[in-house]
């Protein structure tokens, strides 16, 4: 069997993975954005946070989520242990109170069905610059 994957983010690499195992002939086609990655994702895999309301794309994310770090271990095995891959949690921000309490609001509900997300805590004006300088 002949596939083309379409793109080579965590999505389409996973999927190449998994088809080259079963003995595919798998070609990735993508925009090569060499030495970064896309603007869609950039790499991260934290559907926690996401405000997109779209419950079958959430329930994709949140099993791809939680999928990830056996991924991870399978490509391991295979030898790559070059990954980058570490568990660094996610930040939600904004100036704005009432927007932080909806954000915690979303990921408590979503911490129900889904424990992978983690704790939750409230950092103090400055404290998530510490920990992404980038952060105006």
């Amino acid at each position: 069997m002949k596939v083309v994957v379409l793109g080579a983010g965590i999505v389409g690499a996973s999927a190449a993975y998994h088809l080259a195992l079963k003995g595919a002939e798998v070609v990735i086609v993508d925009k090569k954005h060499e030495g970064q990655a896309t603007a869609a994702g950039a790499g991260i895999v934290c559907p926690w946070l996401s405000r997109v309301d779209d419950p079958a794309w959430y329930d994709m994310s949140k099993a791809s989520a939680c999928y990830y770090p056996t991924l991870v271990s399978q490509l391991e095995a295979d030898g790559e242990t070059d990954l980058g891959y570490a568990v660094v949690g996610g930040l939600g921000i904004s100036k704005d109170v009432e927007e932080l309490k909806e954000i915690e609001k979303r990921v408590m509900e979503r911490k129900k069905q889904t424990p992978e997300v983690g704790d939750i805590t409230y950092l103090a004006p400055g404290e998530p610059q510490k920990l992404f300088p980038p952060l105006a």
